[in-house]
């Protein structure tokens, strides 16, 4: 994410969301890193990306997916991100 371009919009909701990918021992739906909104599956990301993009009026997210194949051939791979879908602002 490139801080500089995150509007209010993004940060108010990213920041309401838990920090971790299970809160309570249970998974979570949505949750922040710090620098990315992460869904579990691609409707979530989709409907939070349009909710931001509508409320921002225009298009302002980029989303996409930690695919669990290629993040196996990375050399820290994977990653506490891999097979999350991903919400960020470019």
């Amino acid at each position: 994410m490139n801080p500089a371009k995150a509007t209010p919009s993004f940060m108010a909701i990213a920041e309401t969301l838990p920090t971790d990918t299970m809160t309570n021992g249970r998974e979570n739906i949505a949750w922040f890193d710090g620098e990315e909104i992460l869904c579990k599956t691609s409707e979530v990301a989709e409907l939070v990306a349009n909710i931001i993009d509508a409320v921002c009026g225009e298009a302002y997210t980029n989303t996409g997916y930690y695919n669990p194949e290629e993040d196996a051939s990375e050399p820290y791979g994977p990653f506490k991100t891999t097979g999350w879908y991903y919400i960020s602002v470019d």
